[in-house]
C-alpha cells in the first residue's frame, strides 16, 4: 500500500530471527537504527548511511569486527 501512494518503504530483517526479534545484538541494532530513523525525519538529523546505502547487519558487522 505504502509502495503504492509513492511512500518511502524500509525493511529491516535479521536472519534467522521470526517477526519479533529474539536475540538481544539483534533488539539493540533495531532499536539505535529505530533512533536514527526518528532523529532523521523528526529532529532533521544526517540521514544515516543504512537508509541510503541499505548496509546489511551481517556486513555492518563484519566491518564493526575489522576496525577493533
Amino acid at each position: 500500500a505504502a509502495k503504492r501512494l509513492g511512500k518511502e518503504v524500509i525493511l529491516l530483517s535479521y536472519p534467522g530471527e521470526p517477526h519479533h526479534l529474539r536475540k538481544e545484538e539483534n533488539q539493540k541494532d533495531f532499536l539505535q537504527r529505530m533512533k536514527q530513523y526518528f532523529d532523521h525525519y523528526l529532529k532533521g538529523k544526517p540521514v544515516p548511511d543504512w537508509m541510503t546505502n541499505g548496509i546489511p547487519y551481517l556486513k555492518k558487522k563484519h566491518k564493526e569486527k575489522k576496525n577493533e
